[in-house]
């Protein structure tokens, strides 16, 4: 009987370490596998050039957000000016922050000073939502330690004319003067290839990356007016309630943004 039940244990104890290893070469091999298969979908990313541009191209609202540090506001705001897709307004989401030294003379900025702490992304994104000077088709976010490339909003474009309501623009590495921001920015090389390009590459979804992103209007408010979110994390009840709803992230990986890295 001693023999049966050490035999059993040992089946068992055998069992679970097969199981144990399976799970961890199934996070080893995926990669792998996905890289194969979005290889035989390469010829997606052909159709992008052929569409040509059109009379109801987006009309964005560009949403800046800050929270209690303004020091950078001055450079993003300024890459975003020297966009060559010109039909957008910019709104500067100050929050608790001082804005005494603050001054945009380009009327297409509105400076946005919340009476009270708002201490989230998402509300700051509907504070300026609910203060748009049009009715915007879209809107991007972006980062007050972002500056983006002058070809941005044109990049963007061609995926909201392939049907797309959410796109992930690329978040590139805007500084590498330290070890630190050099491994975050090597961790983002390898986040955007497989979370992005050969996810959404292979007829998935792309991930979304908290900044550089695009939605239509229609669909940010469906997804997050009824939701309230604070502290980190938005970007990914933002893509549980896209993909829920039967809609696929592109990625535009020629949608550049800088992103700056941790000292």
């Amino acid at each position: 009987m001693l023999h049966f039940w050490t035999n059993m244990t040992d089946g068992i104890l055998y069992f679970i370490w097969i199981i144990i290893q399976v799970l961890i070469g199934y996070n080893l091999v995926l990669p792998l596998l996905l890289f194969f298969f979005y290889k035989f979908r390469q010829s997606f990313y052909r159709k992008k050039a052929a569409v040509p541009s059109s009379s109801s191209d987006p009309d964005y609202a560009i949403i800046i957000t800050a929270y209690e540090q303004t020091d950078l506001l001055p450079s993003v705001v300024s890459s975003v000016l020297n966009l060559t897709y010109t039909n957008y307004l910019v709104y500067v989401v100050a929050d608790n922050c001082d804005i005494s030294q603050l001054h945009f003379n380009d009327e297409r900025v509105i400076l946005l000073n919340p009476e009270t702490t708002l201490a989230s992304n998402t509300a700051s994104h509907f504070y300026a939502i609910n203060r748009f000077r049009r009715d915007h088709t879209h809107l991007t976010i972006i980062d007050s330690d972002n500056l983006v490339d002058k070809d941005y909003l044109s990049e963007l474009n061609a995926y909201f004319r392939l049907g797309f309501s959410a796109v992930q623009g690329l978040r590139k590495a805007k500084n590498l003067d330290t070890t630190y921001a050099s491994i975050d920015a090597a961790r983002d090389i390898y986040y955007h290839y497989y979370d992005g390009k050969l996810l959404f590459g292979s007829g998935s979804s792309a991930t979304l990356d908290g900044s550089g992103m695009a939605f239509s209007i229609a669909l940010y408010r469906k997804c997050l007016e009824h939701l309230h979110i604070t502290g980190a994390g938005f970007d990914k009840v933002l893509q549980y309630q896209i993909v829920n709803r039967g809609y696929r992230i592109a990625v535009a990986e020629e949608a550049v943004l800088y992103d700056e890295k941790p000292a």
